[in-house]
């Protein structure tokens, strides 16, 4: 599985956060199960180093169709939310804790390290573009 993280230079701060992206909108069954594996590794790293977790999720749209008023913005952020909520529903039901569940839009790469900025996240986890799922055994 490979992920780029981007890691802050304070890590000896007080409050430490990891911010870890995952994509929601996919129904692919090992996409699914891929987000699940990098939480419960993301939960595990934050656990043992003992700081917090934000998940993060990009809704991409396309400023062009924006601006030709073909799609909403708020509607696809509303739709992003909705997948959040259950996604966090589910890590529940798995016992797994999250300290927040975040939803953005716009471009992930820009959005998602926006997110951890605002967050003053000390290390995000997100996987680059194109790379195909696969769940590591």
């Amino acid at each position: 599985m490979k992920h780029i993280l981007v890691v802050a230079d304070r890590l000896g701060e007080q409050q430490r956060i990891i911010a870890r992206a995952v994509e929601l909108a996919s129904r692919v069954g090992a996409k699914q199960a891929l987000n699940y594996e990098i939480v419960e590794r993301a939960a595990a790293l934050s656990g043992a180093l003992g700081c917090q977790l934000h998940i993060g999720y990009a809704v991409p749209f396309s400023a062009a169709l924006q601006d030709l008023d073909i799609i909403s913005v708020s509607s696809l952020r509303r739709e992003g939310v909705q997948r959040a909520e259950e996604f966090g529903r589910s890590l529940a039901q798995r016992g797994i804790t999250v300290d927040g569940l975040h939803v953005v839009t716009g471009k992930p790469e820009k959005a998602l390290v926006s997110l951890a900025a605002k967050k003053a996240a000390d290390v995000l986890a997100i996987k680059p573009r194109g790379l195909r799922a696969s769940v590591a055994s």
